[in-house]
């Protein structure tokens, strides 16, 4: 966020600003930051404060990296960035002693263990730079920063420069080696007294007791050169810094085949800068070496409009220098520049470029290792590209002189450092939160709502950096309230209550605050009150003359309102009413409440209701029988009939007068149940429709001289007439029948019960004398053998003509069998038939004979 407001930038100037602030030298104030405590925004510094009331400031960490320390090519790997690089700009409020108190809370979280660092940030109307304006070095405590503002236009008549004002290279340490030939010097990391290694550059981590030296990268600062004689790595920003060459000597001497690493790339964020990191050293066993070069510093401006007059703004990392035979040092990397600027007018060079590695200058038997080349540095710029800008990576050293151990390679395996990155950016990283104790403003209110409402809850605490969680308590225990319950905000000072439900009624809400300034702050615990709508629901009782008891039945109302449908109302509880006329009438009952109100309804009768009967018309009872029933109920506008037959088909009906058939005998119930406005009548009759079987005849008998026993084995009735086929007749049940002369006779009996009957009939045969008569007056013809026991033979004259019908009765005159003969000579099987006594009947126009058979037991 830019700090003042812009202009628009007139692109042309013909005269000469007025009220220019000149500025050369150092212009900025630097304080180391030994302790700081966000909750009170205040910073401790060391040393004299040069620091006033309303000064605008930095703050800034210098480092405060964690990285790998492992024995491998992973050494100096950022494992943990912690608060390196974060930066932010506020205001001096007070000032008392060492102590400074900022007038807005910090947006980051600081480790003076990374070394932080209080740099002013002056603002001016206009500004002309008449000399280089220039940083202190950084010292491992504060410096290397160049900061500043100009609210109108900047005119650069010199450059500002931060070259050379970063991270710090690695110093060179001579001790006597102890190599030869066999050595094998490749680790990554040596104690700070041992002739392996040399020391590494500096970097946004802190160097590793025990670990200073050799070839791994120490974050961004290059490793040192491992012995024998290797070069240093070069430094890095944003992007990886060049490694190291190697040492190649003839015979039998110490080759140094292991030169520093370049340093590390950096997370490339808007809220991070870092000054450049130091090369490393090159190793040096006989007091030649190169020391490492410094990396570049930092340099923001913000501007409205700037006059660059050809003029340059660099943080370039510094070249290590040459060696003359111990290894040479890496290059530093570039710095980091944010302009902040809205137009540019005329050519502006911007550099950041990285330092080259250190030269060798050589004896012709030996080829020393040279420095690696420092990495290109970083541009962070509002303004597009209207400006020359080099972020280009250092090169390599190089073997000066020829020699026969690399004649095709005097650079002998050191790289190049990596061009550097230029990136929009938006602002610098600044709070609008002034300092504030924590105090609670105001606390949440319990709501009453109504189900399907909303509504807000607020608990506003003045504080800094505070984080929120509501809680609900169900059932005793206090839970996160979580997004989507309905609820929103659940994480901010503000919960919404979304859609409540009756279910939410009597929860208890809280809002929790932490921050680093409270361990705890709880707010007020509010009660959730939810109302439903009221339900309205009402019955009724009948006193009778039309008046009516009406039993209010509805929930969670306050007030009522009855409307009787007859032009009356009530606001009583549970009313009694009495109607004038007979009719129907629509009862409606309100139930209301705060949160709105409900109606139920019924429609009431008032008046007589009918009275039910019926009647019935059948033409018999035997089954099947069909029956046509008759409604006969009385009462005004009956609109409805239920009927039901218990064992009737239909079994139920709405008709007004049915029809119902029965087919099976028995005694059933009838029910009819009649309604009309005013109510309903049932009547039952309870075994009203009678069914009766119907009558089958039957009877047997048996015959002793002239005198016949009839057995009555009938069903179903209990009338009985017989008909003895002799012209007398009887109405008992088993009569007994004596016959004046033998004959057959055809005998029938009809038996009924109240509505139906049958009859049934049979021939008797009658001998009085139990003898057999036979006439040959009328057929000539012999029956044989006789007794017969599989059968006989009736042989008829061959001049008589065989029209003769042949029928075989019991000794109870029963007829078994009758044949007609077809020729003279008949042939009758008996095998059908039990040993006994037969009579032979012999039938034809001219006459009849009888003849008595013996029937003994089959052979």
């Amino acid at each position: 966020m830019r700090l003042f407001s812009k202009s628009l930038f007139l692109l042309f100037f013909s005269f000469q600003l007025s009220a220019q602030t000149p500025l050369t030298g150092t212009i900025n104030q630097y304080a180391k930051v030994v302790f700081i405590d966000p909750c009170e925004g205040q910073l401790t510094i060391e040393g004299p404060n040069p620091f006033l009331l309303g000064d605008e400031v930095l703050i800034i960490q210098m480092k405060g990296a964690v990285i790998n320390e492992s024995d491998s090519d992973n050494f100096g790997n950022i494992e943990g960035i912690g608060a390196a690089g974060l930066f932010e700009a506020n205001e001096i409020d007070s000032v008392s002693g060492t102590e400074v108190f900022l007038k807005y809370t910090l947006l980051n979280n600081y480790d003076i263990g990374g070394l932080v660092q209080l740099v002013s940030f002056p603002k001016y109307e206009n500004a002309i730079i008449t000399d280089t304006v220039k940083a202190i070095n950084w010292n491992g405590d504060l410096g290397g920063i160049i900061a500043f503002q100009v609210e109108n236009t900047l005119d650069l008549q010199a450059p500002v420069n931060a070259d050379g004002a970063g991270f710090r290279g690695g110093q060179t340490s001579t001790l006597t080696n102890n190599c030869t030939f066999l050595t094998n010097a490749n680790d990554y990391f040596y104690a700070i007294d041992n002739w392996r290694g040399a020391p590494k550059g500096e970097g946004i981590s802190a160097v590793i007791t025990g670990k200073e030296q050799g070839r791994g990268a120490q974050a961004n600062g290059g490793g040192g050169g491992n012995d024998h004689n290797a070069g240093g790595g070069g430094g890095s920003n944003i992007t990886f810094g060049g490694s190291g060459g190697r040492t190649t000597v003839g015979g039998f001497g110490c080759d140094g085949d292991f030169p520093g690493v370049g340093g590390k790339s950096l997370p490339d964020e808007d809220n991070r800068i870092y000054l450049g990191g130091g090369g490393g050293a090159g190793h040096d066993n006989n007091g030649v070496g190169t020391e490492g070069a410094n990396g570049g510093g930092i340099i923001i401006i913000s501007a409205i409009n700037v006059l660059a007059n050809g003029q340059k703004i660099s943080a370039n990392g510094h070249s290590a220098e040459a060696s003359a035979g111990d290894g040479a040092g890496g290059g530093g990397a570039g710095g980091t520049i944010i302009l902040d600027i809205d137009n540019i007018a005329g050519n502006l060079i911007i550099d950041a470029k990285g330092g080259n590695g250190g030269d060798q200058d050589n004896p012709s038997d030996r080829c020393i290792g040279t420095g690696g080349g420092g990495s290109g540095g970083r541009l962070l710029t509002t303004v597009g590209n209207n400006f020359l800008a080099d972020l280009s990576g250092g090169m390599p050293g190089a073997n000066l002189n020829t020699s026969n151990q690399c004649p095709n390679d005097p650079i002998n395996g050191a790289t190049v450092g990596q061009e550097g990155e230029q990136s929009l950016f938006s602002d610098i990283p600044t709070s609008d939160q002034e300092q504030a104790n924590t105090s609670i403003i105001s606390q949440p209110e319990g709501p009453v709502l109504c189900v399907g409402e909303n509504t807000t809850l607020e608990f506003i605490v003045d504080g800094t950096n505070l984080d929120y969680q509501w809680q609900q308590n169900i059932g005793g225990s206090w839970e996160d309230i979580q997004s989507g319950q309905g609820y929103l905000g659940e994480s901010t000072f503000s919960l919404e209550v979304i859609n409540v439900n009756a279910s939410q009624n009597g929860i208890l809400i809280r809002c929790l605050v932490v921050g680093p300034c409270i361990n705890q702050l709880s707010s007020d615990e509010v009660l959730l009150t939810v109302d439903a709508l009221p339900q309205a629901d009402f019955d009724f009782v009948d006193l009778g003359n039309n008046e009516l008891q009406f039993d209010n039945l509805s929930n969670n109302a306050s007030s009522f309102f009855w409307d009787f449908g007859d032009g009356t109302t009530s606001d009583e509880f549970s009313p009694v009413h009495m109607y004038q006329d007979p009719g129907q009438y629509e009862v409606i009952l309100t139930a209301m409440n705060d949160c709105g109100e409900l109606s139920f309804s019924q429609i009431i009768s008032i008046g007589g209701a009918p009275s039910a009967n019926f009647s019935v018309s059948f033409d018999n009872a035997c089954v099947p029988v069909t029956v046509q029933f008759s409604d006969q109920s009385t009462g005004n506008d009956i609109d409805a009939y239920f009927w039901e037959f218990a064992g009737g088909t239909p079994s139920v009906s709405t008709e007004q007068n049915p029809v119902v058939e029965y087919t099976v005998p028995g005694l059933y119930d009838v029910r009819l149940t009649v309604s009309n406005m005013f109510g309903e009548n049932t009547l039952q009759k309870n075994g009203f429709i009678e069914i009766l079987p119907q009558p089958i005849a039957e009877f047997d008998f048996t015959i002793n001289m002239d005198t016949v026993f009839f057995t009555n084995n009938s069903t179903g009735a209990n009338n009985w007439f017989w008909e003895f086929g002799d012209g007398q007749t009887s109405s008992e049940m088993n009569p007994i029948h004596n016959y004046d002369q033998n004959g057959a006779y055809q005998v029938t009996l009809t038996v009924s019960n109240l509505s139906c009957g049958s009859a049934f009939s049979d021939q008797v045969v009658v001998d009085f004398l139990n003898t057999v008569h036979e006439d040959h007056s009328f057929v000539t013809y012999s029956i044989y053998p006789n007794p017969a026991s599989d059968f006989f033979n009736i042989e008829f004259d061959s001049n008589s003509t065989p029209d003769v019908t042949i029928s075989i009765f019991d000794v109870n005159g029963r007829m078994l069998e009758r044949i007609k003969a077809v020729n003279n000579d008949l042939r009758i099987e008996l095998e059908d038939y039990s040993a006994g006594i037969y009579f032979i009947k012999l039938a034809s126009e001219s006459g009849t004979a009888f003849h008595r058979l013996i029937k003994t037991e089959t052979n």
